[in-house]
């Protein structure tokens, strides 16, 4: 089917991106024109660097609307790609970097990274501005800052580990770090990010591994009752 292989089509089944229309007596997918129509728009959408989560969403909006959003966000990493060369191109015109530089070229790979692993479910859960605002406040951190909010992030660690935990002490903390970032600060907005952290394995993984088991859970029943 126009060159897609039966996994990826198996795979587009099971998240209910593209349905086939029956199946044979011996399991094999059958589509129609219909079908056919919906995939091609699919691979056009993933040929311009869409995510499969947003693909799904896209489909059910006009391909202007898509479009026009799409480009807003190729748009931004071009310019974030741009940056980036720059920045290299720099070096190799020096033959070295400077302090700044590195610094500078540092803060772009972290947030090159945040964009990968959080990118689309901060937008999606925050909104285009708020991500925006926060990563133009990274990019703006001085070294020293950015020292500090690791000093922070090691006392909040620190505070986790504890057999009795100061669960005051931990809030603040935490909004202390938070705030290097955050562009906007509310309780509400706290309370939304821990309870997003105890249903992803991944901050699961990164406080228990850090802090001790359970330090996950410490953190957001804290959060729930000081912020």
């Amino acid at each position: 089917m126009t060159g897609v292989s039966t996994r990826t089509l198996r795979y587009y089944d099971e998240i209910a991106l593209l349905k086939p229309v029956d199946y044979t007596e011996a399991g094999y997918r059958l589509y129609n024109q219909q079908s056919v129509d919906r995939l091609q728009q699919i691979l056009f959408y993933r040929e311009l660097n869409m995510p499969l989560a947003k693909v799904a969403q896209a489909m059910t909006q006009s391909r202007e609307q898509v479009l026009h959003e799409q480009r807003k966000a190729l748009q931004q990493e071009h310019e974030r790609l741009e940056k980036l060369l720059h920045v290299i191109d720099d070096a190799l015109g020096e033959n070295r970097m400077t302090n700044a530089q590195k610094f500078a070229a540092f803060k772009q790979e972290k947030l090159a990274e945040q964009e990968q692993l959080y990118g689309v479910e901060s937008r999606e859960k925050y909104g285009e501005e708020a991500v925006k605002a926060s990563y133009t406040k990274y990019q703006g951190m001085t070294k020293e800052q950015y020292k500090e909010m690791e000093a922070v992030e090691t006392m909040l660690l620190e505070a986790l580990r504890q057999p009795s935990v100061d669960e005051a002490y931990v809030v603040a903390l935490h909004k202390q770090w938070l705030l290097f970032t955050w562009a906007t600060y509310t309780p509400e907005m706290h309370k939304g990010l821990v309870e997003g952290y105890l249903a992803d394995e991944r901050f699961i993984t990164y406080y228990d591994r850090q802090a001790g088991q359970g330090a996950t859970q410490r953190l957001y029943e804290a959060v729930q009752h000081y912020a």
